[in-house]
Order: structure tokens, then sequence, then C-alpha cells
């Protein structure tokens, strides 16, 4: 199969569509604003500097890592990686250029898999209590690429919400003792 590029696949190619996509978000923040279209922009976490991007740390490049495939096997219609679970290209938050300018890009972030959502936030030591929703949003890819999304985040157009459930604290704890991959 060949590469997926998030910047050249077209909302009508068959990666372009998945089942669910699931983010989290405070319980006071209602789920359905993700809907209006006014609403489906992302922009980095933390800090807004502008100059040498961290993320590849000036060279336009960097390792990306699929935790979904990584962990359950290489999926081919996977619409992270594609099946290739680990290689290097254009750093998705300088888009290649090796520095960093604030901006906004078109979609909200979310991931494929529920659990690759809660590695993300592990890794990046998130803030979670028991007022934090996981929401499932079924949409299309946008045309740009999240920041992240070397770590297996996606932006999404979302159209419907299937699900709003409190986080899976068996799950997450099981991830974070890596009891489950």
């Amino acid at each position: 199969m060949a590469d997926i590029d998030r910047d050249r696949t077209p909302p009508s190619h068959p990666l372009a569509l998945w089942k669910s996509y699931f983010r989290v978000q405070p319980a006071d923040r209602d789920p359905r604003s993700l809907l209006d279209p006014e609403h489906q922009e992302t922009e980095p976490w933390g800090e807004s500097d502008e100059g040498l991007c961290v993320k590849c740390g000036g060279s336009g490049a960097t390792m990306f890592e699929c935790g979904m495939c990584k962990a359950d096997g290489p999926n081919y219609a996977c619409p992270v990686c594609g099946g290739r679970i680990r290689y290097e290209d254009e750093c998705p938050a300088c888009k290649g250029s090796g520095h960093i300018a604030h901006e906004r890009r078109k979609g909200v972030s979310a991931f494929p898999d529920e659990a690759a959502l809660y590695r993300y936030l592990l890794d990046h030591n998130a803030r979670l209590d028991e007022t934090t929703r996981v929401i499932e949003l079924e949409g299309e890819l946008s045309e740009e690429q999240d920041f992240d999304a070397d770590e297996g985040a996606l932006l999404i157009r979302p159209r419907r919400i299937a699900d709003v459930h409190s986080l899976d604290w068996q799950l997450l704890s099981s991830l974070s003792r890596g009891v489950v991959r």
C-alpha cells in the first residue's frame, strides 16, 4: 500500500473515513461545539513561542510512531501510519521548515483509538480527573496535519458525536504500568 500523505489525501480517499475518533475535554465544555465548523481549529499545546522547532531540533524531520499499530500490529488501513508503525517524515509541527510560527490548523485533534489517546495523554502527563470526558466522534480527516501527528494525533472534521463517557481509569492504569500495550 502507498504511504499516506495527510497533506495530499483527499477527503474522498478510503482512508479519509474511519469509524470513530477519540479526544478528551472537561465536562463543563459542551461537546456539541465540536460539530460547529467555526470551532474546528487546533493550535499547539503550551507555549506559542516562535523560532527553532523543538520537536525536530530545526532539522525539519522527525520520527513518527503509531501507538495503535505498535500495540496491535500493523494495520494497513490505519489512518495514522498505514501500517508503517515507525518511520521518519516531515516534522508536523514546523511542516519541515525547522522553524515554528504560531498558527491554527483546520480540524479537531483526535485519535483513532481510545487506548492511543490514553497513551498520548500519559506521555504528556496530562491533567486528568473525574470531570474529564472522552468524546467519541465520527467524521472525516482534515486536509491539514495535527501538530502531534508524529505521536498518532489526527485532525478531523467531526460530523457526529457517537458517545460521551468518563475516562476508563482501569485502562489508563494498565497502560501506565505497561500491562496493556
